[in-house]
């Protein structure tokens, strides 16, 4: 006897189609979110890591002095360890203003600090069309790190800061939101949204990462 085999009927392939079609339309953000997430997460990494390159060079005296002004790119001032040397440790130096109140100026204002193009390699937001994120402050005045051996200069301008409710220290900060729900103007220390970051900076360039869910406390998820 001849057997037949049975294809599908237009009305099952209707039903898989229709059961794909609600998977997917659940399926979907959750995927998209995940991704946009991932992306975020490694930027976030790359920027810290960059960070502690830079912390590393002067550790290994390469440079005196570091400076990192973080905003939609990421600005790079050294000044060699000689100049360092002159500006903040030289006993004859007693009426230098940057010695006596241990504190760095804000980029090449300062005197022996030069900006370093070369080591410019980070971007965000507007200054980076493939970047998953907006970022705050987006402009100068930036979130400013003053990297030395010592970790005793701090910034001489106002940084934005967030208290850490463990220690109850102020922290310089730094605010990354998803691209996807949110602007560059609604990207700021008191928005509201899924999925915000920020990274935060102790005197001794001790990185902290932060996680805010819509309506909840930021969270610390690493350092």
């Amino acid at each position: 006897m001849k057997k037949f085999k049975k294809g599908f009927t237009i009305i099952e392939l209707l039903v898989v189609l229709a059961v794909i079609g609600v998977f997917s339309a659940f399926a979907y953000p959750n995927i998209s979110n995940w991704i946009e997430d991932r992306n975020i997460k490694k930027e976030i990494t790359e920027l810290e890591t960059f960070i502690k390159e830079m912390k590393s060079e002067v550790s290994g005296g390469k440079y005196g002095m570091v400076q990192l002004q973080l905003f939609s790119i990421v600005e790079v001032y050294t000044m060699s360890t000689e100049k360092f040397m002159e500006t903040y440790k030289n006993v004859q130096s007693s009426n230098n203003s940057y010695k006596v109140n241990k504190q760095c100026g804000s980029g090449s204002s300062q005197p022996n600090l030069v900006r370093n193009s070369s080591k410019e390699k980070i971007s965000f937001g507007r200054s980076n069309n493939d970047s998953s994120v907006w970022v705050y402050p987006y402009n100068p005045p930036a979130t400013v790190i003053c990297i030395t051996k010592d970790s005793t200069i701090k910034y001489s301008g106002s940084n934005i800061t967030y208290k850490d409710p463990g220690t109850g220290k102020d922290l310089d900060t730094f605010i990354l939101c998803p691209r996807s729900i949110s602007t560059q103007r609604t990207c700021n220390p008191s928005a509201n949204l899924d999925s915000m970051y920020q990274i935060t900076i102790n005197n001794s360039q001790e990185i902290k990462i932060w996680r805010k869910t819509k309506g909840k406390n930021w969270v610390k998820i690493d350092g």
